[in-house]
């Protein structure tokens, strides 16, 4: 409804979509129970999800004390470029990073994994040994192994633990496991009890093996004739013709408002900001800085 997605699918490859049966949806369970415009229940529903998205990114970054304007947003997954912009604007993101191959971005990135036995305990045992046994019996050769060890530790009497990373070494000097507990609670959390006394909750063991990144196809800018098509985007209740552009094919600076189509996603470029293709395949879309972003939403 609000023009992101091509009626027929990003590069025609996952059939069709109908228009008239999401207008229908709409109309009948959203717009006319609330008396508004169908174009407006869109707009609801859109600006609603990506509230919730920029609560969730709000939770992993100012709850932990990370000013994310200082970030760049990276949008993967099917629909992540459809919202990314969106979601940057609440969040006064300047920069998102767009991966080759979103839609299939935790995909490739399990192809590419490294392999991994991870062990734990809630007693002082050796682990090493066992680790290592089993990363064996998978087929892979002991002599390649990187062991890690760590311990989840807190104050006496805490109801949460720090998972603390040990030297590899046995037995562990337990002074220098609790300043290493010190310092990574004082990071987190902002304060440190030197003279508090630190109990040891669960001792891990971490055996792994680098795995081979999957080697990717990469279409090269250019290669592909423009299709020069436009369709109409809704943005911020502005419907304003778009240029349509392929991703295999668009030049090195697209300045928005655009659409960038590919197999697996649709990438937004709202009005004002610019997409630049980086060497390595990775799209940067720039929005316009904090200042403009903070003044349109009154911060």
């Amino acid at each position: 409804m609000l023009g992101y997605l091509d009626e027929v699918g990003s590069g025609q490859y996952f059939g069709r979509m109908f228009l008239d049966a999401a207008r229908d949806a709409i109309k009948t369970r959203v717009a006319d129970p609330l008396g508004m415009s169908v174009e407006v229940a869109a707009r609801g529903i859109f600006d609603l999800a990506n509230a919730q998205m920029a609560d969730a990114v709000r939770l992993v970054s100012v709850a932990q004390g990370v000013d994310p304007r200082e970030l760049t947003l990276v949008a993967f997954g099917g629909a992540g470029p459809v919202h990314a912009w969106a979601i940057a604007q609440q969040l006064l993101i300047s920069t998102i990073l767009i991966p080759p191959y979103p839609g299939v971005y935790s995909a490739v990135g399990l192809l590419g994994a490294d392999f991994r036995v991870d062990l734990s305990r809630g007693l002082r045992v050796v682990l090493e040994t066992q680790a290592t046994n089993e990363m064996q019996a998978q087929g892979h050769d002991a002599d390649t192994v990187e062991v890690r060890y760590s311990a989840d530790m807190r104050y006496l009497g805490q109801s949460y633990e720090v998972n603390v990373s040990l030297p590899v070494c046995v037995p562990v000097d337990s002074r220098q496991a609790q300043a290493a507990f010190h310092v990574e609670n004082a990071r987190l959390y902002g304060h440190a009890s030197d003279g508090e006394p630190v109990e040891v909750i669960t001792v891990r063991v971490s055996a792994s093996i680098a795995g081979e990144r999957p080697k990717l196809a990469r279409d090269e800018p250019g290669t592909t004739a423009s299709q020069h098509r436009t369709r109409d985007l809704s943005f911020d209740g502005d419907v304003l013709s778009t240029p349509v552009h392929s991703r295999r094919s668009m030049s090195t600076i697209i300045n928005g408002p655009a659409a960038i189509e590919q197999s697996d996603t649709t990438i937004i470029v709202p009005p004002g900001a610019q997409v630049h293709m980086l060497a390595n395949g990775c799209l940067r879309l720039e929005l316009p800085k904090f200042e403009a972003l903070a003044k349109k939403y009154g911060l």
